[in-house]
């Protein structure tokens, strides 16, 4: 399968709506995504930014958290800066918890705490108490 085959069944299956996407498809598509390289986390971004469909926005949050790339870090703490609803900052967050790379991204811990003075949610608050059980 050539890369742009790889990115379009990606961008599919991210859009899918199934309710146990994770389950199904989440370690599949996480392979696919760092195969396709940093054109996927570019892809995945700027669907997260465009849609108005919040499946795409919690699957690509679930890509972006969990790759090894350092592109998808930067595409993660970018997506902050774009109004999302409260269903998507959650799952960011609660990806982040889970990621060590997210946990250590100094721009996107500072994002996180910039909106914690404007934003009071529990994921939010678990990740930033992550950060400090990391720490100790």
């Amino acid at each position: 399968m050539h890369a742009e085959e790889k990115l379009a069944l990606l961008l599919e299956t991210v859009c899918d709506d199934c309710q146990e996407w994770r389950d199904v498809f989440g370690l599949k598509c996480l392979r696919l995504f760092d195969d396709v390289g940093p054109t996927a986390v570019r892809a995945v971004a700027e669907l997260m930014a465009s849609t108005a469909e919040n499946a795409a926005k919690l699957h690509g949050s679930f890509l972006l958290a969990h790759s090894h790339q350092p592109e998808a870090a930067r595409a993660l703490t970018d997506i902050l800066d774009v109004r999302q609803d409260d269903e998507v900052l959650e799952q960011i967050f609660e990806d982040s918890t889970d990621s060590p790379t997210m946990r250590t991204h100094a721009p996107f811990i500072a994002r996180a705490r910039d909106l914690s003075q404007r934003w009071s949610n529990s994921s939010l608050d678990d990740f930033l108490r992550s950060l400090g059980a990391a720490a100790g």
